[in-house]
């Protein structure tokens, strides 16, 4: 009989504890409630060197409207995530959605702007094989502060995603190889431009956020790849203003050895840790130290070689996933996944990335007079 109560309650147990899966995203800190819209942007076949593409964008913006019709976390994503793993499991989608069943701080299409004017605008790139949805709670953060988020949908990058028209959109980029990396950011530098572009236009024309957003304080901020593709745009781009390139890798960007054009943050990971190493360099000669000396040197030799203000933090004791939802996927879960989120508590490590690029972008697009910046040194390695 206890045996039959193991097998029973042990199973109910684990359920409980994994539903959901993610701890509770943390409420925005600033003085605005948060409220989203979904658009599509079509590059057509004669705007790009590329293919024709629709690019799905999500606009969070800032408001001071109140209503309880909160979205759930990744309405793009959730819905393909659970199809898939019911198929791949056998398990029916009404067992498994519970567990992605988040709730986030963001009203669905509450289009009352309640006065807010005039905000500067975030152009936000996901990471390779992500997509804007798994930085809610960044997102949000910085949009409570006054900030418009308008994240891309990288066609070709991001996780698999099921477009307006029903069809499921699958990763094709490869950046196994620097010519086809190479290729991927042109592509990406081109969606950020063009985007860009739509917002200017869709200013200028009477647009649905007119008067919401200021052109001529645009800001691009991009995790991992999208990090460099922020950092390539920003050389294309004379909109962009400053940048934050989240623990996006140089090796990536052809033109790494270049001067910085905008003020600009790499905000880093810490990769000393076993979790990493394990992963990315079991085939490898490389010792840590090493690593972590070649990726630190690459990026005050860039800041060396400009006259743009430049700043390097890097996060003790945090991981590449740090600056995606995933830090608040619970543990054993991410353990068993390898997210390499690593042993720094997720609070105060998603409090001190937060604290630093809201004031950077409160500096430079806000020109407001730095809180924390002004305790780091320019063009260093600042280990906090």
């Amino acid at each position: 009989m206890r045996y039959i109560l193991y097998i029973v309650f042990i199973p109910i147990l684990v359920a409980w504890y994994f539903l959901p899966i993610m701890h509770s995203l943390p409420a925005p800190t600033g003085k605005y409630n948060v409220a989203t819209h979904y658009i599509d942007i079509t590059i057509p076949a004669e705007k790009t060197n590329f293919t024709a593409r629709t690019l799905p964008v999500q606009i969070w913006y800032p408001t001071k409207a109140q209503n309880s019709n909160f979205e759930h976390y990744g309405t793009h994503i959730i819905t393909t995530l659970v199809k898939n793993l019911s198929s791949y499991t056998y398990i029916p989608e009404q067992i498994i959605k519970p567990f992605f069943d988040i709730q986030t701080h963001t009203y669905k299409n509450n289009l009352n702007l309640s006065g807010v004017s005039n905000c500067p605008i975030l152009i936000f790139s996901h990471g390779f094989g992500a997509h804007p949805q798994f930085y809610t709670s960044y997102v949000q953060e910085w949009t409570s502060h006054g900030y418009i988020v308008v994240g891309i949908t990288h066609i070709g990058g991001s996780f698999p995603t099921r477009a307006s028209d029903g069809t499921v959109q699958t990763i094709t980029d490869q950046i196994t190889d620097t010519v086809h990396a190479y290729q991927a950011l042109a592509r990406w530098q081109e969606d950020i431009n063009y985007v860009i572009d739509y917002l200017i236009k869709t200013k200028n024309t009477g647009g649905l956020f007119k008067d919401l957003y200021n052109i001529d304080k645009i800001g691009c901020i991009g995790h991992s790849f999208g990090g460099i593709a922020a950092l390539a745009s920003s050389r294309s781009n004379s909109y962009i203003k400053a940048i934050v390139n989240l623990d996006g890798a140089l090796s990536f960007d052809p033109h790494s050895a270049n001067r910085l054009i905008v003020p600009t943050l790499f905000l880093l990971q810490d990769y000393t840790r076993p979790s990493f190493l394990k992963t990315r360099l079991a085939a490898s000669t490389i010792q840590p130290q090493e690593y972590l000396a070649t990726k630190l040197g690459s990026f005050t030799n860039l800041c060396a070689n400009t006259q743009a203000p430049c700043w390097i933090v890097s996060i003790k004791n945090s991981g590449h996933d740090s600056l995606s939802d995933l830090i608040f996927l619970k543990y054993p879960l991410s353990f068993i996944l390898n997210i390499d989120i690593d042993t720094r508590n997720r609070i105060q490590s998603f409090g001190l990335i937060n604290m630093y690029v809201i004031d950077f972008f409160n500096t430079y697009l806000k020109h407001q007079e730095p809180k924390h910046l002004s305790t780091l040194k320019k063009g260093q390695i600042n280990i906090l």
